[in-house]
């Protein structure tokens, strides 16, 4: 029999909407100048600008800054579709005809249209793959995510964003409620950037738990993961009814359509505020791993905020990985000797860090949490 050590390495993530298509890349590139307003006309900072072409797919995408402009830069001088989207809110849309080397300013009216849950069950069903049918609750759900997350990545306009993070690595009891040993450091970093995974192919081909012969990288799904077409169409997801700590939220569960030899894919939820389906938490656990995994924290979380100014900043995020040990031998199992593994979880490794500030040009403000 052979014992070696179950160590755990690694972190992190988060990134953008969608990957622009090859066949956009030609002609002459146009820049396009706009605001957002709400229906009296008040400017809406923060607001998440999408073109889309003829065929849908995506050409370009902006947020609106601090006074509700935005500058969209297109490949081309192309006919695209503007949707204006807000989180909890029903997308507006106009189409736009950017024919010159600098497009007018054109003006944008949100959505002042709340996005409504339905309480009706036959709405909730679940989905496997991708949601799509817009009268379905899962695939409303799935919209508000992807607002979140795209907005997380993009520049608040013409402003600079940067964090102030306290960074924690500690080691905790196996449910993650005794901290054992902690260390800790504080730093600046970009706020739309402020952990990375690994690129969404690599997700979807190998999992996210990189395993060698002497240790294990885990690995947290970043917004480039999640809003990645493979995420989408490899995982089924349902509507789920509100944990008892949080009784005023609803929230979007995850899971893998099917489980892979040798693949550690992840499982989880997606939390919004009930009322105006604000995106507050993710939370996630590893799945196809070892039993004793089952009965420990062993998963991860991220948390969402929404400042003042209309930033929406990944606010917290960690990753909780398992630290024991492998006990390995020999035994004979129907005619054939086959290598049997034991593992053991005696703690959790916990990385992570969470934003106490945030300076958007020369404007600092704290961080809920």
């Amino acid at each position: 029999m052979t014992t070696r050590r179950l160590l755990s390495t690694g972190l992190t993530a988060i990134a953008v909407l969608a990957s622009i298509p090859r066949g956009a890349l030609r002609a002459q590139p146009v820049t396009m100048l706009g605001s957002v307003s709400d229906s009296g006309g008040v400017r809406i900072a923060g607001a998440l600008v999408v073109a889309l072409d003829a065929n849908g797919d995506l050409v370009a995408r902006a947020l609106s800054g601090r006074t509700g402009t935005f500058t969209l830069r297109l490949p081309a001088a192309n006919t695209v579709v503007l949707h204006a989207l807000r989180a909890g809110f029903e997308p507006s849309a106009a189409t736009i005809v950017a024919g010159t080397a600098r497009a007018e300013a054109i003006a944008l009216t949100a959505s002042m249209t709340p996005v409504r849950i339905s309480s009706d069950k036959s709405r909730q069903r679940n989905v496997c793959g991708t949601p799509r049918d817009t009268a379905s609750d899962v695939t409303r759900l799935w919209e508000e995510a992807r607002k979140v997350l795209a907005s997380t990545r993009l520049n608040f306009g013409d402003a600079d964003v940067s964090a102030h993070i306290v960074f924690s690595d500690r080691r905790t009891s196996r449910d993650g409620k005794t901290v054992l040993e902690e260390r800790v450091r504080e730093g600046d970093v970009a706020a739309r950037r402020p952990f990375v995974s690994l690129p969404p192919d690599s997700v979807a081909n190998a999992g996210y738990v990189i395993e060698t012969a002497d240790d294990a990288s885990y690995y947290a799904p970043d917004a480039e993961v999640l809003l990645s077409g493979r995420f989408g169409d490899s995982h089924c997801f349902g509507v789920q009814s509100p944990p008892a700590a949080h009784a005023d939220w609803i929230g979007l569960s995850f899971k893998p359509k099917s489980e892979r030899v040798g693949v550690k894919d992840i499982s989880g939820t997606l939390w919004f505020d009930r009322s105006t389906l604000a995106l507050r938490r993710l939370e996630y656990r590893y799945t196809n791993v070892p039993t004793a995994f089952l009965s420990t924290a062993v998963g991860g979380e991220l948390a969402f905020a929404r400042l003042p100014q209309g930033v929406w900043i990944i606010s917290h995020w960690e990753v909780r990985m398992p630290q024991g040990e492998i006990q390995s031998r020999l035994a004979l199992q129907h005619s054939q000797v086959r290598e049997q593994h034991q593992v053991t979880v005696e703690s959790l490794r916990v990385s992570g860090g969470t934003v106490t500030r945030v300076t958007i040009g020369d404007a600092t403000v704290p961080v809920p949490f």
